[in-house]
């Protein structure tokens, strides 16, 4: 969500994918695999001329940044696979990710690929399973772009991910290189990152530090340079990992919880604890369920609410939980019992009261509202039906909410995309068409309420970061638009 026409109101871009069906070629007529970039016009969402715009591969991850400095958002999609014979040869694996770059108006950005001549730029060695961060590293003005893949399946599990950092006219800056132990951007063969890598100023002197959550259950921190953070594998004697190396697969998020002028990251696992570290790599705090078997399996919103920070992120047992920057559980909440909570919640104030609320979507095709000091339901509505060999189903949402004015009247709008994953149980060929781009509106008088994490990773960039915006009431019926997963 960000302003990719440069008309200073809200765009929406998402992903039409089909996760098994490839192409070598993004013109073949029968490629399922596209980004969308829509705007509200009238009485209703349309494209924006230039788009759609094909990836040979299900695209797993938008970000939206200003990269060639024109006052406009370019549209950046971390495709999950790419045909690249000579870094498959080079790495030993037999995948490679892709980075696609295109201008507001579906123009592929050279030198970035689907420009002519792209080459190897944007290409990383494994399957993209993330959106790239951005963000200016060197504080010289000009963005770079932080690649990032699972690497592949070894083994039990996933190893030799890879980052690459990029700048914004596609000159390769760096990458990480496994156990070499004075080069820059160091990981351990096990590396493999499933979540865009978080953007934060650690130590407090206005520079910015890369953080990635592997899914070895290591937190890795760089500079700029590659070179360790202090306190930070993979720096000596540092020890920011989960306990026993349980998988972290759900995003991680910054925040100044102590209030000292430098970064805290907040992180869940898979074994269902939620971990704070400080700023020099030292457990904050932990957080663990009191329940076996249930892991957190969304990612992280953390927002500052204006009395506090507020953290929300759901599990595996479809419950929502807040917690404040102490690690103190603030409430729970429950969904559909069974029916995890894949998406990161939103934060904003929904019903303009004052308080910051936790906006969710869960696999059981609702869309939740739950009021952000005590966890009780302000409402639930659904998606849409979809048809199923045991009958009609409610749409799951996997991807995360939305909250901006997106028709620029003073009422905020809650934005979801549905995924039809019955689609597999109606013989059919045509695997387009299958999702929904949802729009519930909230009410009257409330742009100017708190939103203090409006979207995915908090922002367009993807940064890990909380920014702040507008706010709502309860939604009215939805505007859908088929086809715009």
């Amino acid at each position: 969500m960000g302003d990719i026409n440069g008309d200073g109101r809200p765009d929406i871009a998402v992903t039409v994918d089909h996760i098994g069906i490839a192409t070598h070629e993004v013109d073949d007529p029968s490629n399922p695999n596209a980004v969308r970039v829509y705007t509200w016009k009238g009485a209703g969402l349309a494209l924006l001329p230039g788009w759609p715009q094909s990836t040979r591969d299900a695209t797993l991850g938008l970000a939206l940044a200003d990269l060639n400095r024109n006052g406009r958002s370019e549209v950046l999609a971390a495709c999950g696979q790419d045909y690249a014979p000579s870094l498959m040869e080079k790495s030993g694996l037999w995948i490679t990710a892709r980075l696609y770059v295109w201008e507001g108006s579906g123009r592929p950005l050279s030198p970035w690929f689907p420009s002519p001549g792209a080459g190897v730029i944007g290409q990383a060695a494994g399957h993209a399973y993330a959106a790239p961060s951005v963000g200016d590293l060197n504080n010289d003005g000009s963005l770079e772009i932080i690649q990032s893949s699972q690497g592949a399946w070894e083994q039990g599990t996933f190893r030799r991910g890879n980052l690459r950092l990029w700048s914004h006219d596609g000159r390769l800056l760096g990458q990480t290189q496994s156990d070499t132990a004075n080069l820059p951007w160091r990981v351990y063969p096990s590396f493999s990152v499933e979540t865009p890598p978080v953007l934060a100023d650690l130590n407090g002197d206005g520079r910015t530090e890369v953080i990635a959550a592997s899914f070895d259950g290591r937190v890795y921190a760089w500079n700029s340079e590659g070179r360790p953070v202090p306190g930070w594998m993979p720096s000596t004697g540092a020890v920011t990992q989960t306990e026993n190396r349980v998988p972290i697969r759900c995003g991680i998020s910054a925040a100044d919880l102590d209030g000292d002028g430098r970064d805290e990251l907040v992180a869940g696992a898979n074994d269902g604890a939620l971990y704070a570290w400080d700023h020099d790599g030292s457990v904050l705090w932990k957080w663990k369920h009191p329940a076996s078997g249930v892991s957190i399996t969304s990612g992280l919103a953390a927002g500052d609410t204006g009395s506090g920070w507020l953290i929300a992120a759901g599990d595996s047992a479809g419950t929502i939980r807040a917690w404040d920057a102490n690690g103190r559980l603030l409430w729970s909440s429950q969904t559909t019992p069974g029916q995890p909570v894949m998406a990161e919640p939103a934060l904003g104030d929904v019903n303009a009261d004052g308080v910051v609320d936790v906006v969710t979507v869960g696999t059981d095709g609702y869309v939740y509202a739950f009021d952000g000091s005590k966890g009780t339901l302000i409402w639930q509505v659904p998606t849409l039906w979809a048809p199923t060999r045991e009958g009609m189903r409610l749409e799951p949402a996997l991807g995360a909410p939305a909250l901006c004015d997106l028709r620029g009247n003073g009422r905020l709008c809650v934005i979801i995309a549905t995924a039809s994953r019955y689609v597999a149980d109606i013989p059919t060929r045509d695997w387009r068409g299958t999702g929904h781009l949802l729009v519930y509106d909230c009410g009257p008088g409330t742009a100017n309420a708190r939103t203090p994490w409006p979207q995915y990773r908090g922002e367009p960039r993807r940064t890990g970061q909380g920014v702040e915006t507008t706010g709502t009431r309860r939604p009215g019926p939805a505007q859908t638009l088929r086809g715009s997963q």
